[in-house]
């Protein structure tokens, strides 16, 4: 959120007075409260300098005055979690690996790009791309066919403007279902 705050020469807030906002080439019209400040909802759509102008056109009271800033937007950063779904995981049984991509303030990030890669002590097993979906989840079913140590590598990369890369890694050893006799 942005505010503006609108004051005579002796810092006299002014109420009920128009600031025009100009933001990256969008213009709207505010109404300053008793306080004299005007607030404005603007969400950046990606990391950029954005440019903020606000303007007083001039009253039969006041004369024009304006002002320019500008802002920074930043990435925002993400978290990039993983599981597995069974605790103990066994020689040719499927399980579900899940990540999940949150942004700070821990909503899903959906239709982002994550990357798998499945690895055991000696080789790549698999290698699999596919998009998070609206709760920024993705659920993708394994299963291994050798007792091994599995290394899960889950990485979202920095094809977006508006969010931070992240990675997360899961290890976890694989092993024969004991049969009872």
């Amino acid at each position: 959120n942005l505010s503006f705050h609108l004051t005579d020469m002796n810092n006299k807030n002014l109420s009920n007075q128009q600031i025009i906002t100009k933001i990256n080439n969008l213009e709207q019209i505010l109404q300053t409260n008793q306080y004299g400040i005007a607030y404005l909802e603007y969400m950046p759509v990606n990391n950029q300098t954005i440019t903020v102008n606000a303007s007083h056109p001039e009253t039969t009271s006041y004369n024009y005055s304006t002002q320019s800033i500008l802002i920074p937007v930043e990435k925002i950063n993400t978290t990039l979690n993983i599981s597995k779904s069974d605790e103990i995981v066994y020689v040719n049984k499927t399980f579900n690996i899940t990540v999940e991509l949150l942004d700070v303030d821990k909503n899903g990030v959906k239709d982002a790009n994550i990357t798998l890669t499945i690895k055991n002590t000696t080789d790549t097993l698999q290698t699999y791309n596919n998009l998070t979906g609206e709760n920024g989840k993705l659920i993708y079913p394994v299963t291994v066919n050798s007792n091994d140590t599995i290394t899960v590598e889950a990485k979202y990369a920095n094809e977006s403007t508006v969010y931070k890369d992240a990675s997360a890694t899961l290890e976890f050893d694989v092993e024969y279902e004991q049969l009872n006799t």
